[in-house]
């Protein structure tokens, strides 16, 4: 009887430690996914400091170079999207795309825009990784690399930007935006669209064309929603509940054709469940305008 006693407080004992042990491994995974989500705020509360101040809104020059509303130069949802695994990798720059501006304001605005985007790793990028480094396990993975060379395809150009990932260096990244052997002539690199879409993560895995079959694809974070007001980021992004909310703020845009729209949203689908707590993501499909 008393060995039976024993034993059957040794089962207890061991049930007790396999649901304590159990507890402990729900607490560090929702600690870990919470920590995750706070690392993400504390980086777009950064970026939204940097843009304030660097651009005044007298002299707004998203306006100017990219016709980009402020808060779509946010890079916080891509950002998180690597870190979660489902982009290989992210471009943190600042492009300009007016293929007709006068040639003579190109070298102006290019050594412009090398200069901001130097100036947000510094300040955003490098103050923050330093600061979570050792806040969560992936974040020792996070590295970035400037893209040395203007990376062109037939329908976009990469120029003044940094290209962030995760470690070890996905040989895609490499072969489209940091194999720096390739540019012929020198600081210029041609890849293929289909080839930077699969770089980027993005379903469409074809080039564009001229066909009338695409479709504007955009996802979207109901965390944060934005208001026009003075063009200041810091007036724009507000919490999801607010009053003054128009409408969320852009994660990610990309092209697809008709026949990849069950792939995309598939894709949508892993990135909304890997960043649940992180970001409440919307997915808007529609023809072009």
């Amino acid at each position: 009887m008393m060995a039976s006693s024993k034993a059957a407080r040794a089962c207890m004992l061991a049930l007790s430690a396999l649901v304590v042990a159990h507890a402990a491994k729900r607490a560090i995974s929702k600690s870990s996914a919470n920590t995750l989500a706070e690392i993400m705020v504390d980086f777009m509360q950064r970026e939204i400091g940097f843009f304030n101040s660097t651009l005044p809104g007298e002299n707004n020059r998203f306006h100017l170079w990219n016709n980009l509303e402020p808060s779509d130069a946010l890079h916080y949802g891509e950002v998180a999207l690597v870190l979660c695994g489902i982009k290989p990798c992210v471009l943190i720059g600042f492009n300009y795309v007016n293929d007709e501006d006068d040639h003579r304001m190109r070298p102006w605005r290019r050594s412009l825009l090398n200069n901001l985007a130097d100036q947000y790793k510094s300040e955003v990028w490098d103050r923050w990784c330093e600061t979570h480094h050792q806040s969560h396990h992936v974040m020792s993975r996070l590295k970035i690399q400037r893209i040395s060379q203007i990376v062109s395809t037939d329908t976009a150009r990469f120029d003044c930007t940094y290209c962030a990932y995760l470690d070890p260096l996905p040989d895609i990244v490499r072969q489209t935006f940091l194999d720096h052997s390739l540019g012929l002539p020198v600081g210029w690199r041609r890849v293929s669209d289909s080839q930077v879409a699969k770089a980027l993560g993005y379903p469409c895995l074809v080039e564009l064309d001229d066909a009338e079959d695409w479709l504007e694809v955009a996802w979207l974070d109901a965390n944060w929603k934005w208001v026009r007001s003075h063009n200041r980021i810091s007036e724009l992004v507000v919490k999801s509940n607010s009053s003054q909310a128009d409408e969320p703020i852009l994660v990610t845009t990309f092209w697809i054709k008709q026949h990849d729209s069950r792939r995309s949203k598939e894709l949508f689908v892993r990135a909304r469940q890997a960043t649940k707590g992180i970001m409440d993501l919307k997915y808007l499909e529609r023809p072009p305008r």
